[in-house]
């Protein structure tokens, strides 16, 4: 039997500039769409953001209240442009195609509670409940897109040019024309907020199914309210840290200031929490999120008229509760709330490949089905507390191609390296509430005990004193 190897680690924990980690994007591409109703104003999560003007003046007319039941009406236009086409093949003059088979995505918030499973769920796509042909489920925690979201799927349309034959029965739909997915005994959330839907299009291909965004900016939003004549609170988070003097007070985001500084790295994102009590004594929360293209913007909405806790967070930094208590009245519009957030807890270091005295090459795995075809290996680092719940961790990525919706390990070992320097500090709070097409992190940890964990494959972790 093959003896395992060590990895030693050696550890530093420090406050420092961030390491750049990019999100990945699912592909965006125009064609398809999808509106969402109860409600007379359905703005695109896109709309007037992120100042977000228009969604304040008319929002109390399109809101729902917390804690009611009903039901989602998505009016759904499915185009026959064959978005893999337009992925692969850029340039083209035309990506119109006669017939194409595509899938239906829709991810619904998990605030929303639905019961009854697929059960609950009508179409106009199809009466066919097979698994197959439609379903209803929960994602997994490390979702690449929507984790822990409801994920409804209708699959295997085939959509039509104009001229061609479209039946029902048989799944073939005229491109270009509504259809309905309505979803019953729907309870809304508990907290107030603007909520949006993720919608996606899957085309079928030779290689697997492709899953395309219809744009982050077209995502069918819907305001939830606490009261009947609800407030809003907004702000923008800023830069509140030590390690920029030059940079305090600027707001959270990806722009790149004149020292090379980036506040926040492009993908990540944050959030702010409001909890208070109503003048009946009712606690009433809401929740806002923002991206890193915000300018660290956010506007709390649905709020009764009480007195809130203000608690903010952003990837990479510690949140932080307003040290003053914030009132609102009904119907007020009250701006200019600015939250000061600093540097959260950096964990760096290097690990090293040993075996017996000195150190060893990462060297090669090789897969079962394929013995002949060399693969580095990668590393999983995790941060957790002293109950071993994990707090920073080593995240999963898009592979390419993309569409296929595939992950792998973000860090890869070189082969004939012996050590791995690594830095985590952002990757806190995976949640898929960010105002993008894809899932990121969004709060950082301050000081106290942890464990550091590393797994490599073929290897076991020894601790040396430091």
């Amino acid at each position: 039997m093959k003896p395992l190897r060590a990895l030693s680690l050696i550890l530093f924990i420090v406050a420092a500039a961030p390491s750049y980690i990019h999100g990945r994007p699912i592909q965006s591409l125009a064609g398809d769409s999808v509106d969402v109703t109860p409600g007379s104003f359905c703005y695109k999560l896109g709309k007037d953001l992120p100042g977000e003007d228009s969604v304040k003046l008319d929002y109390p007319k399109s809101a729902i209240l917390t804690n009611i039941r009903g039901e989602l009406l998505f009016n759904v236009t499915v185009t026959n442009l064959n978005q893999s086409d337009m992925f692969h093949s850029p340039g083209k003059g035309s990506y119109n195609v006669p017939a194409i088979t595509k899938a239906v995505i829709i991810y619904i918030p998990p605030e929303f509670g639905i019961d009854g499973g697929v059960a609950a769920v009508w179409t106009s796509f199809t009466n066919d409940y097979n698994p197959y042909s439609i379903s209803l489920s929960k994602t997994q925690p490390n979702d690449p897109v929507a984790p822990g979201w409801w994920k409804l799927s209708v699959n295997n349309l085939t959509i039509v040019g104009q001229g061609l034959e479209a039946q029902a029965s048989k799944r073939r739909f005229e491109a270009n024309l509504t259809q309905y997915i309505r979803i019953f005994n729907v309870t809304s959330p508990s907290i107030a907020g603007r909520y949006f839907f993720k919608a996606f299009t899957a085309v079928y291909t030779s290689s697997g199914l492709e899953v395309f965004s219809i744009g982050a900016e077209n995502f069918p939003t819907l305001v939830v309210k606490a009261g009947l004549n609800p407030a809003y609170i907004s702000g923008v988070v800023r830069y509140g840290g030590r390690s920029h003097p030059s940079l305090y007070g600027m707001p959270l985001d990806a722009r790149k200031h004149p020292d090379g500084t980036v506040l926040l790295p492009e993908g990540y994102g944050g959030k702010v929490y409001a909890r208070g009590i109503t003048s009946d004594g009712r606690i009433v929360e809401a929740q806002a999120y923002f991206n890193a293209t915000a300018g660290g913007r956010y506007t709390l909405y649905g709020l009764e008229e009480g007195t809130y806790n203000i608690t903010a967070q952003a990837a990479g930094y510690l949140p932080k509760t307003l040290a003053r208590e914030v009132s609102v009245r009904r119907g007020q519009s009250l701006e200019g709330v600015d939250i000061y957030l600093e540097e959260a807890l950096e964990v760096s270091g290097v690990i090293r490949s040993k075996h017996g005295l000195g150190e060893a090459p990462w060297g090669y795995t090789y897969n079962y089905t394929h013995p002949g075809l060399p693969r580095p290996k990668y590393v999983r680092l995790e941060v957790t507390d002293l109950d071993e719940n994990v707090l920073l961790e080593s995240p999963l990525i898009l592979a390419d191609p993309r569409p296929l919706l595939r992950m792998e390990p973000r860090d890869k070992l070189d082969p004939e390296a012996s050590s791995y320097p690594f830095r985590l500090r952002w990757e806190h709070l995976w949640d898929g509430h960010i105002p993008q097409d894809y899932a990121n992190y969004t709060s950082g940890i301050g000081s106290g005990d942890y464990y550091v964990k590393v797994h490599v494959l073929g290897y076991v972790q020894v601790e040396y004193p430091v």
